[in-house]
């Protein structure tokens, strides 16, 4: 959808910005060239980064840089489709008062557009900056009814969104390993995007989890992202090589009482691989029992809020942006970011603990590596 939407954003902007400048006809062309060329990022990308949409093998300078421009492109077109609107308000509060608008309006519009792409570029920078730094450590007590008494005080740490790919630095996946095990976590969980690319290029990378140190060790489940890197390879790999135990559609009694289960991701059906199923998932676990449910994708809370006392979810990356935030809520079952009660159960849907590299843009909404503590209702 983002092939076919995103010109529009370039060929907005030329008409709204470019188009009313007193510069040569060629260089107005050459400026919608360079628009339209930032517009097609993720088709170029594809054609010139080994054909693997979601993880081109390219430099990551390259990869940040063309990142940076894309997302300067989206940003300002938002400010200056804002700024359009405001400007027809107050022509047709000049029109409707038969006032004449003022002398130096053009000459103000377009230096306006301009200090727009000036505040696009700064927030943008910024963003980078944000949605690449190492995510913090965030403490959260989550009270559950049904918990056993073996259970009072568990420390769950929760991960999800890694995306570890071709241009992951491996001290930035070493430190957040530090940063989780100083915690000392009972359990580890991982809901899910552990990477973009395959074996072949991110196996030396994704190996590293096996640092993760827990007692009642370290659980997955997949995102839509793995299935997009090749679903079994890595199923295999997570298990066999990364001391990840992958829970796909399944339960586990852990040594304390509390049952954890997970299920597959959505995207399973494009893949003709096995749809995700909390029911099946909860195996022999009864009503009475303290059920946690791993989801990558939030929505699944719907099915599962009769099933389990928890769920932690993660694929919103909390929204990204402020504001953009209101529309990832909404395409994703109400759910964005937090704590929420879903009828009998609680979701914690955390921001992602990093950020995929095609958009690595994060504005008021960090990453985290988030522990919950679990405490007796």
């Amino acid at each position: 959808m983002l092939l076919f939407l995103s010109p529009i954003l370039a060929i907005f902007i030329f008409f709204v910005a470019i188009f009313p400048l007193k510069i040569n006809r060629w260089w107005k062309l050459s400026i919608f060239l360079v628009l339209f060329a930032i517009s097609q990022k993720y088709l170029i990308m594809y054609l010139f980064g080994g054909r693997v949409l979601f993880a081109p093998s390219l430099p990551r300078g390259l990869m940040l840089f063309s990142a940076w421009l894309y997302a300067v492109l989206i940003c300002w077109f938002a400010l200056l489709l804002l700024s359009v609107i405001v400007r027809g308000i107050v022509r047709l509060y000049h029109k409707r008062k038969q006032k004449k608008m003022p002398n130096n309006w053009s000459k103000w519009v377009g230096r306006t557009n301009f200090i727009l792409l000036g505040l696009s570029i700064l927030c943008i920078s910024l963003g980078i900056y944000w949605g690449t730094a190492l995510p913090e450590v965030k403490n959260k007590t989550i009270y559950l009814k049904d918990l056993p008494s073996g259970a009072e005080g568990m420390k769950i740490a929760v991960l999800a969104d890694l995306h570890i790919d071709y241009i992951t630095e491996p001290e930035h996946i070493r430190e957040i390993i530090r940063r989780t095990n100083a915690e000392k976590p009972d359990l580890i969980v991982i809901v899910g995007d552990f990477v973009d690319g395959t074996v072949e290029r991110c196996a030396a990378k994704m190996a590293l989890l096996k640092e993760l140190d827990a007692p009642y060790g370290v659980w997955g489940v997949p995102g839509n992202h793995e299935y997009y890197s090749g679903y079994n390879d890595w199923m295999y790999f997570l298990e066999r090589e990364a001391d990840v135990t992958m829970l796909l559609n399944r339960s586990v009694k852990l040594p304390n009482g509390v049952y954890l289960a997970g299920t597959t991701d959505q995207a399973a059906k494009r893949f003709w691989e096995e749809l995700p199923d909390p029911e099946k998932a909860a195996g022999n676990m009864k009503p009475e029992d303290c059920g946690i449910l791993l989801a990558h994708n939030p929505k699944l809370a719907h099915k599962a809020k009769d099933l389990y006392d928890l769920q932690f979810s993660g694929h919103t990356h909390g929204g990204m942006i402020l504001g953009m935030d209101l529309l990832v809520r909404q395409m994703n079952g109400g759910f964005v970011s937090g704590h929420y009660q879903v009828g009998n159960m609680q979701l914690y849907l955390t921001n992602g603990t990093a950020i995929w590299s095609g958009f690595p843009i994060r504005f008021g909404r960090p990453s985290e590596i988030t522990m919950i503590t679990l405490k007796k209702k």
